[in-house]
């Protein structure tokens, strides 16, 4: 049996007919920065790409993309980025789950739209940055470390990298290590690569990560460090003959587990209503039992709303993916603004019955 949901008529905000997607994100707040990605290249140099100021971002092999990858495993459209009040939203739409957002593998991520978010798309690192890159001093690291996710107390951090008078907490935010601008921990040197290593928070608890494929590659208490390796204990890491110490402080594994217990389940389809961002969420559990839209009291998702007829459309949620029928309703039922009689919509997409608009996300 799915519960009922009423999402009362809001009068919060209208959407005038003619809009695009990116100006009814727009007026939920977002767009007011301009954001850039860093694409890690494989011959070790990092290309920038300027987004302005679109809310709506995705990342595949399809040409419309913003960022447009040339991998086999990678979809049309791999990941969705999204912009809605203060947050950016991050979501995995591809048909393979093989999308890291900061170090872990999951589905969705949401930050504050200023923030910095390490994504690895297949064997691609891409370094997404939240700042107007109009104003951002590429000299200072000072307004980039402002962006960080990074609790209110950073002294509580349970990895602490230290260099001469140098250091950096963390108790989640990865630390990026390397000589471009984006990076954390940010070294000199003709021998390192832009983006050189990654210290990175996950279930399983912390880990060091070698970007150079071993060439120079990292050492771990003087002996050479290739791939992925555990932090389970004070170490010393090495990058280009510079010696960065690394210090565990108390249960990092509970820690962890602690951090990421919101993955222990796999997360379910959810529409957001785009016209009030504090109406309650709509989720939609993966079942073969079709749910009902409409003004009906009898429907399994009511929308008291005189543009939604009284039985309006039926969905029918997958793993990564929702159905959506048109039920003859009046004033239709649109994907991206597009009407539809029976079409599926994937995460990042928007979802209207009648002029109601919804952001199909992961709860």
């Amino acid at each position: 049996m799915v519960k009922r949901m009423d999402v009362k008529e809001t009068q919060h905000m209208v959407f005038p007919e003619g809009e695009d997607l990116s100006d009814i994100l727009k007026m939920t707040g977002a767009g007011r920065l301009v954001p850039s990605f860093y694409i890690y290249k494989k011959n070790g140099t990092v290309e920038q790409i300027e987004i302005g100021e679109d809310p709506i971002l995705k990342i595949g092999t399809g040409l419309d993309c913003d960022v447009i990858l040339d991998e086999p495993a990678i979809s049309e459209y791999q990941v969705a980025i999204l912009r809605v009040g203060d947050e950016a939203i991050f979501m995995d739409c591809g048909s393979k789950d093989i999308v890291q957002f900061n170090g872990v593998k999951r589905r969705q991520l949401i930050m504050p739209t200023e923030s910095r978010v390490i994504i690895k798309v297949g064997a691609t690192w891409i370094v997404y940055v939240g700042i107007d890159y109009h104003v951002y001093d590429e000299t200072d690291s000072v307004l980039l470390r402002r962006s960080l996710y990074a609790p209110s107390d950073e002294s509580l951090g349970d990895i602490l990298l230290q260099h001469m008078d140098k250091e950096w907490y963390s108790n989640r935010s990865p630390i990026l290590i390397g000589s471009h601008n984006t990076c954390d921990f940010r070294i000199k040197g003709t021998v390192v690569k832009p983006l050189h290593a990654i210290i990175y928070f996950t279930p399983d608890g912390v880990f060091v990560e070698d970007l150079t494929s071993g060439k120079p590659g990292i050492k771990v208490n003087g002996a050479p460090s290739i791939g992925i390796r555990p932090i389970t204990e004070d170490i010393v890491l090495e990058v280009s003959g510079m010696d960065l110490s690394i210090y565990v402080y108390e249960d990092i594994a509970g820690q962890c587990r602690k951090i990421f217990e919101d993955l222990n389940r796999t997360p379910s389809l959810m529409l957001r209503d785009l016209q009030d961002l504090d109406t309650p969420l709509i989720e939609l559990p993966e079942s073969r039992q079709k749910l009902s839209v409409g003004r009906e009291v009898n429907c399994n998702i009511i929308l008291n709303h005189d543009s939604v007829s009284r039985h309006h459309a039926y969905l029918q949620a997958r793993e990564k993916c929702l159905h959506i029928m048109d039920n003859h309703s009046s004033n239709k039922t649109h994907i991206n603004l597009q009407p539809i009689e029976k079409s599926t919509a994937i995460p990042g997409d928007i979802v209207g019955f009648g002029s109601t608009k919804f952001l199909l996300q992961y709860v």
